[in-house]
């Protein structure tokens, strides 16, 4: 088994309770990974870089990431506030799961819609595949000419 007080995972991605070797670690830790990894995606690098790993935990430890929307102005505020979320120090103040996760982060991209932008896959997703999270995967392009009137239905895979 894991001793308590060992610190496992790549410091990047590692939440900070790992990061401090704590005795419990659930899937709210998974959901700070993939808040570190949707950072990345949409800013271009990940919340936090350190010289050292030790430099690298620090900041997981004690510091907020820098703002998407100051890295990225077109980020919404919905995808900041998830993002943000799940990338709370304290584990009781993120999603629960992946899942809830993946449900703001598709609210957010609904949202979008909405507001007359949408982003869409120029490739086709397979028949009865998982749905997917729209806007954060394959080969996108974004289309801000869609009439605010117009069937949200095509866009729901």
């Amino acid at each position: 088994g894991t001793e308590v007080g060992l610190a496992l995972g790549t410091p990047t991605y590692m939440s900070p309770e790992q990061a401090g070797g704590g005795a419990v670690v659930d899937a709210r830790a998974d959901v700070y990974a993939l808040g570190c990894v949707c950072y990345e995606m949409l800013a271009g690098e990940p919340p936090f870089s350190g010289r050292t790993a030790q430099a690298l935990i620090a900041r997981h430890l004690g510091e907020r990431p820098p703002s998407l929307q100051v890295v990225r102005p077109t980020v919404t505020d919905a995808f900041q506030d998830a993002v943000e979320r799940a990338l709370a120090k304290v584990p009781a103040d993120r999603f629960a799961s992946a899942r809830a996760f993946a449900d703001a982060l598709d609210a957010a991209y609904l949202a979008g819609i909405s507001g007359g932008t949408r982003v869409t896959p120029r490739t086709p997703v397979p028949a009865g595949g998982r749905r997917r999270l729209r806007g954060l995967e394959g080969d996108f392009r974004t289309d801000s000419s869609i009439n605010r009137d117009q069937s949200l239905s095509a866009s729901i895979s």
